[in-house]
């Protein structure tokens, strides 16, 4: 590797600097390789690579063997935790990713109204635990999940909007008692275990948090729970905190910009990417011109690739895409597979038009009893934006009585699937990834818009420009965009780059 002046810069700083340092690293421009150059430059030191995720992890090690690397290990966020956990007593081999329902009912012998409430619970001490937070309390109750369980009110009785409010108040607090329940369950000792549960009780047990390493390398800093970053900034090693400020887009989940709050002693940065060419460097530049005072500089020596993906906003956009393709004959990879949300949630409006009430299974929609009460709960807002686009989808699919068998055919088609098919994925998925040619869904651009009400008291939607949407959906944007490695076509998204102000149109919410 020939270190560029940005990389030479951390690789000097790594030995004049004694502290904890941060890398802030724009799209594709080798972060990766620049710490992996640390790594080989200073064999007198130990390093722990903290990887996002198995994949990264699997990448690093495979180009670190191919270095010959002795003094490096990589684990990933849970697999650190894990071996923490285990130095604390946890000798547990049953450790599972989700309780169900089921489970949680019978393992606090919820009765009642109570069983009802355990799926609730059980996302509330989920937000709990990939929090800093020491107690489960009522602010640790999702958004969407205080809104089912109004909804939930809503459609069983007859109360007044005051009384529902109330009883939505007393049920969120029933299923925070739940919650800190069933999470006062779980210790070092139990026969059973989650993966968020151990990774909360080592950040609870431990002051400080031990590692053999000198080094600790942590990767993708910027989307880190926050319950990760404050068990990172306890260990007893020189931290490398290392990501792109413009590329958090787990906020809905719960993650923090680790990168911004870490205390360091020097802060470098690397622009030069080497993922794709100038032009779409230029097209990443204009969005960053309203996210960073960072610049990226784009690659001439990009090479030619037979890889090309379709980045689509929602599981429906995907979907849309897979019908378009699969009418014109075009071979397409549905990332994600026949699992993909997007069948779930056709396939239980079908249940629903079908009066198949018992086969329904998305929570959003229990406890509807019919189609014409889900279109009743659309038009008061009730539900989530996503389920207005599936009845879009299953019209373009001929209606509710042909939708099951477009899905079929989908499937089918994702059998065998020739290694130069179309990728169509999320624009979350595709984070990490690139791709020779990548087309941005229509889709993509249907979040730049706000919902209002005219002053005949219709609903509308006034586009908005990409400066002023919120922060993840710019992210998440610049995330999409920077795929590319060569093509880039942006369809409707073109007017977010556009000098042409085509913001405050106002056009009718159904359009």
């Amino acid at each position: 590797m020939t270190p560029t002046a940005e990389q030479q810069a951390i690789l000097n700083g790594f030995n004049t600097v004694e502290g904890n340092i941060k890398v802030l690293a724009l799209a594709g421009t080798g972060k990766t390789s620049t710490l992996l150059e640390l790594v080989l430059q200073n064999p007198s030191q130990t390093f722990l690579y903290i990887a996002f995720n198995r994949d990264v992890k699997e990448e690093v090690e495979r180009k670190a063997r191919a270095k010959g690397m002795t003094n490096l290990k990589v684990k990933t966020q849970n697999g650190f935790a894990l071996e923490l956990a285990r130095g604390a007593g946890l000798n547990c081999n049953n450790i599972k990713g989700y309780m169900s329902v089921k489970d949680i009912i019978a393992r606090l012998n919820l009765t009642g109204n109570d069983k009802f409430l355990a799926y609730h619970a059980f996302q509330v001490m989920t937000r709990f635990m990939i929090s800093r937070d020491t107690k489960i309390a009522m602010k640790h109750v999702p958004k969407d999940v205080e809104e089912k369980i109004y909804n939930n009110i809503r459609r069983y009785t007859n109360m007044t909007e005051d009384k529902i409010l109330q009883e939505t108040d007393k049920r969120k607090k029933r299923a925070v008692e739940i919650a800190q329940r069933l999470f006062s369950s779980f210790d070092f000792n139990s026969d059973v275990m989650l993966h968020d549960v151990y990774v909360k009780l080592v950040q609870l047990h431990y002051n400080e948090i031990p590692v053999t390493e000198d080094v600790v390398l942590s990767d993708e800093s910027q989307d880190v729970n926050p319950v990760f970053s404050d068990i990172i900034s306890r260990v007893t090693a020189r931290v490398i905190a290392v990501g792109d400020n413009n590329q958090a887009i787990y906020q809905f989940r719960g993650a923090a910009d680790y990168l911004k709050e870490m205390p360091a002693e020097a802060t470098y940065t690397l622009t030069q990417s080497f993922r794709f060419l100038p032009e779409i460097a230029d097209k990443a530049n204009e969005l960053l011109q309203h996210m960073t005072d960072l610049r990226i500089k784009g690659f001439e020596g990009v090479e030619e690739e037979n890889t090309s993906a379709v980045l689509c906003r929602t599981n429906m956009g995907c979907l849309t895409e897979a019908i378009s393709m699969m009418d014109q004959g075009i071979s397409f990879s549905l990332e994600g597979g026949v699992d993909n949300e997007g069948f779930r949630m056709i396939e239980d409006l079908v249940s629903l038009s079908d009066g198949r009430t018992y086969d329904v299974r998305h929570p959003d929609l229990k406890g509807l009893r019919s189609i014409e009460e889900f279109n009743q709960e659309l038009e008061e807002d009730l539900l989530n934006k996503e389920w207005k686009t599936s009845l879009r989808v299953i019209d373009k699919m001929g209606g509710f009585d042909n939708a099951l068998n477009i899905i079929q055919q989908i499937k089918d088609s994702q059998r065998k699937v020739p290694a130069d098919a179309v990728v169509i994925t999320t624009m979350h998925k595709s984070k990490g990834k690139e791709w020779n040619s990548v087309r941005i869904a229509d889709d993509a651009e249907m979040v730049f818009y706000k919902s209002d009400v005219d002053a005949m008291g219709r609903k509308t939607r006034t586009a908005i420009e990409f400066k002023d949407a919120p922060v993840m959906e710019k992210n998440l944007f610049y995330v999409a965009v920077t795929r590319a490695k060569r093509n880039l076509e942006l369809g409707l998204s073109q007017r977010l780059f556009s000098d042409e102000k085509s913001a405050n149109t106002v056009i009718p919410e159904a359009a």
